[in-house]
């Protein structure tokens, strides 16, 4: 896989080493950050974590959240890197509180792009 691949088949379909291989381009690690995913169902999902990379791999896997073992994910959209835990989960609080159109804009402000 060149670089990070931005949809769930690609991310899912990697075994550990490979997804671990691209860790370098991830958001850089222990970093907290807030995260949106476009899921299958056409649901927007906001999370956090120290590790974007692996908490995705973890979503598409089954073994993230309940919300995306029932709504699988299907793209990573957005990432925001935050100060420390605390500042990401008041943001994630906030997020989840906006309505569609203001979460889709979020995103078009901090839209993740692989580095390939």
């Amino acid at each position: 896989m060149a670089g990070v691949a931005r949809n769930a088949t690609d991310i899912c379909a990697a075994t550990g080493s490979a997804l671990a291989s691209d860790r370098q381009s991830a958001p850089a690690a222990a970093a907290w950050c807030v995260y949106m995913l476009a899921c299958r169902n056409g649901s927007l999902y906001t999370g956090i974590s120290n590790d974007v990379l692996a908490r995705y791999a973890a979503h598409c896997s089954g073994k993230g959240a309940r919300y995306t073992r029932a709504h699988p994910p299907q793209q990573l959209l957005a990432v925001l890197h935050c100060a420390n835990r605390s500042e990401a989960s008041k943001l994630e609080a906030q997020i989840k509180k906006l309505k569609r159109p203001a979460k889709l804009a979020w995103c078009a402000q901090n839209a993740w792009t692989p580095v390939a």
